[in-house]
């Protein structure tokens, strides 16, 4: 507990220095995007939960053994004579990126590709819990392992350092389709080209993005959440969901009134009595 109190304290007072600081000159790196005072406050309590919380544990360890269940059962029901296949997302997914969202926290800054770039190219993102066991046990069972990701081609070796220095089975580079930096986000494409030669019998990521198209385009929350109910034969089945308060695609509705900050627009969007 002491442990945990110290690390809050210590966050607050960096965001506090952050804001205090805001406007004036540096010279140290990396270079961040800073915000508006407290509008990054939102990753420090989601952050925290997932590095420090037994439940965001537990969550992560609870849907890989779902998935490890579903998996078998999938597999069983192939249409096709194509090689099964998982396909995954990776961060979030099989790489947990929460120290780079606590120094976004800290430093009061917004995403940027450099800061991005300076973290992975580090290779020291940790497993999020129960991974490594579930690949290992789809490989058992003869499935190819692929993972669909908006990382760039350029962060393909230190993601595949980083993977072997956790442990996590040997994965070939060509089962990595990266995002090209001109090429749009949506994953379809990409999965319809994994599927020409396998069976995809499983998707697996932390976005529903990364599951379906659908949840790509620019809609309301509660399309969203509607579409949601649509597909709940899937859940748990085909499509196997991790947890993350950080960031996804959920939050471009809420941020979609550019004339309010970010800050704003998140407390515009609460549902309170």
């Amino acid at each position: 507990m002491k442990k945990s109190i110290f690390y809050i304290i210590a966050i607050a007072s960096l965001s506090l220095l952050a804001c205090q600081n805001k406007g004036s000159e540096t010279t140290t790196e990396p270079i961040a995007t800073t915000t508006e005072c407290g509008e990054s406050d939102h990753l420090i309590n989601a952050t925290l939960w997932m590095q420090h919380s037994a439940e965001y544990r537990a969550c992560c360890l609870q849907t890989y053994k779902i998935a490890k269940s579903a998996l078998a059962e999938n597999i069983k029901n192939k249409q096709t004579d194509k090689p099964a296949a998982v396909v995954l997302d990776i961060d979030e997914t099989v790489l947990d990126n929460s120290y780079y969202e606590a120094y976004m926290a800290a430093e009061g800054a917004s995403f940027s590709d450099s800061t991005w770039a300076i973290w992975t190219s580090k290779a020291d993102a940790t497993e999020v819990p129960g991974a490594i066991d579930f690949l290992k046990y789809a490989q058992s069972l003869g499935v190819e392992i692929i993972f669909i990701s908006n990382r760039y081609p350029e962060e393909l070796e230190p993601t595949m350092a980083n993977m072997k220095k956790l442990g996590f089975p040997e994965i070939p580079a060509e089962n990595f389709y990266m995002k090209e930096k001109d090429a749009s986000s949506c994953k379809k494409e990409r999965r319809e080209l994994v599927s020409e030669k396998y069976e995809i019998v499983m998707l697996v990521g932390d976005n529903l993005g990364d599951h379906s198209e659908i949840f790509d385009e620019r809609k309301t929350a509660g399309d969203m959440l509607a579409e949601t109910d649509e597909i709940v034969e899937l859940l748990g089945t085909r499509y196997i969901v991790l947890p993350n308060p950080t960031y996804g695609t959920w939050e471009k509705p809420i941020l979609a009134n550019k004339e309010e900050t970010a800050r704003e627009n998140r407390i515009n969007a609460l549902k309170t009595f």
